[in-house]
């Protein structure tokens, strides 16, 4: 990848020293959010984030797939449907993007080093300048670290080699965030709802099931959503100080006793929650002064309708980074983006399913 030919690259804005942090979060869907109205008030410090305005929340975000390897190599490369070709590992990722561009890339990771399905996604590790995984482990290891042990390991500009010269830094933080099994992805004493708190219906406005199992597993997702919260709060505490941007997305969503046709089933699942997911950016004081019409620009963008197969090319536009792969109406943040365009993940059968 890192021989594939971007064309002319054209840097259009002035954001030398600035941090960017793309946060990719596991297998959380918005509608389980209280910041997206879920009843159970489990995002109490985004919602301060909202309140002061630091935090932009989109509302319309779907994933295009529900997978982690599905989803990721089209968000974290140039490929997009409008391509129309299966193979994804001919275009440039992101990191590579940034890299020739100026900005130190950096990657860490709470998931997988290596093992058969997620090689493709750790391999986008392996394309930025520094890549870290918190611990050495294949697929299905599943004695997995809190997120929260990320934190010592997140990157800093003190980290870009002096001789380098690159003042910027582009970090990628992959988390667990709520990956099946829900119970294992906060620590027992930070479970804060029982399952009496659960409200009576789930989101989609089915009855909540009369299970007892089921409600359990609700209540363990509902409390991974409340650690999610403080992880995030903390990755973006590390960075409040400087000039920064913080996005953060999950790769896709779940389904959640939702689906009339298997009411049994949680998990993975081509259907409205598994890849209904949230999308926010955070930008801090210091980026809101020296950048007011970069916020401007990604307030504007909040209520458009988005895929996440769009993210490398809206995330280099945002920051004024064009190669010949950079297509403004698929810039969610562009005032070029077509609004129109239809969102299609791949089904079980082959074809397309709409949402």
């Amino acid at each position: 990848m890192k021989h594939i030919d971007l064309g002319e690259l054209r840097v259009n804005s002035d954001l030398q020293g600035a941090t960017v942090v793309l946060v990719l979060g596991e297998s959380l869907r918005r509608d389980y959010m209280h910041s997206y109205g879920y009843p159970v008030e489990n995002t109490p410090k985004q919602d301060s984030l909202i309140g002061t305005g630091d935090l932009i929340l989109f509302r319309d975000v779907v994933s295009p797939a529900p997978s982690t390897e599905g989803s990721l190599l089209q968000a974290m490369t140039t490929y997009t449907r409008e391509d129309g070709k299966r193979e994804r590992f001919g275009f440039p990722t992101l990191s590579l993007i940034l890299s020739r561009a100026g900005y130190y890339t950096y990657w860490v990771s709470n998931q997988e080093k290596q093992g058969s399905l997620t090689q493709p996604v750790s391999a986008l590790a392996f394309v930025t300048d520094s890549a870290f995984f918190i611990k050495e482990r294949g697929y299905g290891g599943w004695d997995v670290p809190m997120d929260l042990d990320l934190i010592p390991h997140l990157g800093k500009k003190s980290m870009i080699p002096e001789k380098d010269g690159r003042t910027a830094l582009f970090e990628v933080v992959h988390l667990m965030g709520s990956h099946t099994i829900y119970a294992d992805r906060f620590p027992k004493e930070m479970a804060r709802f029982g399952t009496k708190d659960l409200p009576k219906k789930l989101p989609n406005g089915m009855a909540m099931p009369e299970d007892t199992r089921k409600q359990e597993i609700l209540r363990d997702y509902v409390n991974s959503v409340y650690y999610n919260d403080l992880v995030l709060s903390e990755i973006i505490r590390q960075y409040s100080s400087e000039p920064a941007i913080v996005i953060y997305l999950s790769d896709h969503g779940q389904t959640l006793y939702d689906n009339p046709r298997h009411l049994d089933y949680h998990g993975h699942e081509v259907s409205p929650g598994g890849v209904s997911v949230p999308f926010m950016v955070y930008f801090s004081p210091e980026m809101r002064r020296l950048h007011p019409d970069l916020y401007q620009k990604v307030y504007a963008a909040k209520d458009r309708r988005i895929m996440t197969d769009l993210l490398t090319n809206s995330i280099s536009g945002l920051l004024g980074v064009e190669t010949k792969y950079y297509k403004p109406k698929l810039d969610f943040f562009s005032p070029s983006y077509d609004n129109s365009r239809r969102r299609l993940v791949e089904g079980y059968d082959g074809g397309y399913v709409e949402f």
